[in-house]
């Protein structure tokens, strides 16, 4: 049995990350996976994986560094609005990006507030953030 999956969209797609990285996303990303056996038996008595719904119920209020990236013409009334909110929930901007790249923000924010935006997004609530993930540095060989 073979399990496919695809690595959502990131800020990859500005930067040029290397092979090792992308690899260290995928390995990461495939031990979090619940185990496989080749038998159809064990297959079924596996664990299902987590939800995305049962990550937002267990994260934390622990301030971490996060990018929220919009979508192309995403009116600048909505991005304001969402860093308002962000500092209304403790979190403190850090930048904001205005090019013709990228738009959005990097803020510090507690970390149920961003897996809470994270699922908006992905459930179609708001329409305009393109993606969220946390900050982090990235380094090229």
């Amino acid at each position: 049995m073979s399990i496919r999956f695809q690595i959502p969209k990131t800020i990859s797609r500005y930067l040029d990350i290397t092979k090792k990285r992308c690899k260290s996303v995928k390995t990461t990303f495939v031990s979090r996976l619940p185990n496989r056996s080749a038998s159809t038996a064990a297959s079924t008595t596996a664990k299902p994986p987590i939800k995305e719904t049962n990550r937002v119920a267990t994260a934390s209020n622990e301030m971490k560094p996060y990018i929220v990236i919009y979508k192309q013409g995403a009116p600048d009334s909505e991005i304001d609005a969402e860093i308002a909110r962000v500092q209304k929930a403790g979190g403190k901007l850090k930048q904001r990006y205005d090019s013709p790249i990228m738009r959005g923000f990097a803020a510090v924010m507690p970390e149920n507030f961003a897996q809470g935006l994270t699922t908006k997004s992905l459930a179609g609530g708001d329409a305009q953030i393109e993606y969220v993930e946390p900050d982090s540095e990235v380094h090229t060989q």
